[in-house]
């Protein structure tokens, strides 16, 4: 059930382990309820008239490359995070 996102991060990380031949070509659409991938906006309750998988969220997109920039901007995002509690704690010494 994996969107594009979590498709990349995962073949970035163990591209063995992803078999994207399991799901239709991409000129068959993805019915969110067939598939269990669903968008911001699906899980928000506004999902498109259709309930079809967007293209920006379509697993079919996904690559290495986009999984890399995916780990590299969490990472950051942690390491900002920590840095920042670092400071905190610092302060309080």
């Amino acid at each position: 059930h994996a969107s594009k996102a979590e498709t990349s991060v995962q073949i970035y990380l163990d591209a063995d382990n992803v078999d994207l031949s399991q799901l239709p070509p991409k000129s068959v659409k993805l019915k969110n309820s067939d598939w269990g991938i669903n968008s911001c906006s699906s899980y928000n309750g506004h999902p498109n008239a259709d309930k079809i998988v967007e293209d920006e969220v379509d697993p079919r997109n996904a690559d290495v490359e986009y999984g890399r920039k995916c780990i590299e901007l969490g990472v950051d995002k942690v390491v900002d995070e920590v840095n920042e509690l670092w400071i905190k704690i610092k302060k309080k010494q």
